[in-house]
């Protein structure tokens, strides 16, 4: 599972000139990839882990240049679920990143996924 979702984000990110991977770790409640920019259209993907006991949120976040943070595309992944945000456009070119994060209180869940602007 770990080394198809690795040859196919590696296959996915090679078309796209900038992208960014984060990992969601069994001790965290929350995380984001690096933030690419500037580009007025971004992506997200992600895949949480089949023996995850619940389920991620993924989301996509835009920011104009001297903004903060705002989603674009927020899903819920069940245990082996995965999120696709599909391309979303913007008027102003800015910061994409993805965010991965457990919907609840409780830590314990894996998941991978990755941010990208062509």
């Amino acid at each position: 599972l770990v080394c198809t979702f690795i040859v196919t984000t590696l296959w996915a990110t090679a078309a796209y000139a900038a992208s960014a991977t984060v990992t969601l770790y069994p001790d965290q409640f929350s995380t984001h990839s690096a933030a690419v920019g500037l580009y007025k259209t971004g992506l997200a993907f992600a895949r949480a882990d089949s023996m995850n006991l619940l389920s991620v949120y993924c989301t996509l976040e835009y920011a104009e240049p001297g903004k903060g943070w705002a989603k674009k595309y927020e899903k819920l992944m069940p245990p082996g679920g995965s999120a696709y945000s599909g391309t979303y456009s913007v008027s102003v070119a800015g910061s994409w990143r993805c965010g991965l994060n457990v919907w609840s209180i409780f830590r314990g869940c894996y998941a991978w996924g990755a941010v990208q602007a062509p």
